[in-house]
């Protein structure tokens, strides 16, 4: 599924607000269509990494020094809680939570394909411990390229393992707010019209799949809208004004 694929970068141009309200079947056009193109987000740097994890209450001197010890700092709890086929992909659904912040309790989920989290949070991870990566993830080894079985099983051990890293200060301030950027964590930017795209906001960084049984059915109908069929929900996505499907270079599906 997943293995050596070069991810896609995003559309030059933002869409444009469209001109009467959406549809549930527009909305799951949007988010198929999304699952299927999007790749990784833009990698935060210098003042954005501050500016990203301020407001999820970690205190961040800058993007290499965090200005209070990790004890001080939210603890998160993150893993995988299943997968499904969605937008031509596997696609592994994470849920985090977050403590400690100003809202004292954040929690978010979000679907990701096994290349996302390879390219953008293993390597990124294991690039910036070195000969420290096998201390927290020595025991639970990254997923096999080509998804076989027990992928699952073997994502979530290691994004047990993730959260108890980010959670031991182990990694920079830069490294935590590009792992949180993959995960959708609350301040990523779903989608330039994602006021107007509800479902697509759950899918992507909201409630998700799991705790959302209208979100799974809606991932069902947007297969649907992507295949020959005779449904309505098929007949709106393929009517679907494209220019709202595309996102712009400054949002999270690059």
């Amino acid at each position: 599924d997943d293995s050596d694929e070069e991810l896609p970068d995003a559309a030059e141009e933002l869409p444009e607000k469209p001109a009467r309200p959406l549809t549930s079947a527009e909305d799951l056009a949007v988010a198929s269509a999304l699952a299927q193109t999007r790749g990784l987000p833009p990698e935060l740097r210098y003042e954005q990494v501050k500016a990203f994890l301020e407001p999820l209450g970690y205190a961040v001197t800058n993007e290499t020094n965090w200005s209070r010890p990790a004890s001080e700092q939210p603890q998160i709890v993150c893993g995988v809680v299943g997968h499904t086929e969605f937008g031509g992909h596997t696609q592994y659904e994470f849920k985090c939570e977050l403590a400690g912040g100003p809202a004292r309790h954040l929690t978010w989920a979000t679907i990701r394909r096994l290349a996302h989290m390879r390219e953008g949070v293993h390597d990124l991870v294991k690039s910036e411990l070195q000969g420290k990566y096998d201390a927290f993830f020595g025991k639970t080894p990254f997923a096999h390229y080509m998804a076989p079985a027990g992928t699952t099983e073997r994502l979530h051990a290691w994004m047990r393992s993730l959260a108890s890293c980010i959670n031991a200060g182990a990694v920079s301030p830069r490294c935590a707010a590009n792992i949180l950027c993959v995960l959708d964590a609350p301040g990523t930017e779903v989608h330039p019209l994602a006021e107007a795209l509800p479902v697509t906001s759950t899918i992507f960084g909201g409630s998700g799949f799991a705790d959302n049984p209208t979100a799974s059915a809606a991932a069902v109908a947007a297969e649907m809208a992507c295949t020959p069929s005779s449904s309505s929900a098929a007949q709106a996505g393929r009517r679907f004004p494209m220019e709202v499907m595309l996102t712009g270079p400054s949002v999270a599906w690059q």
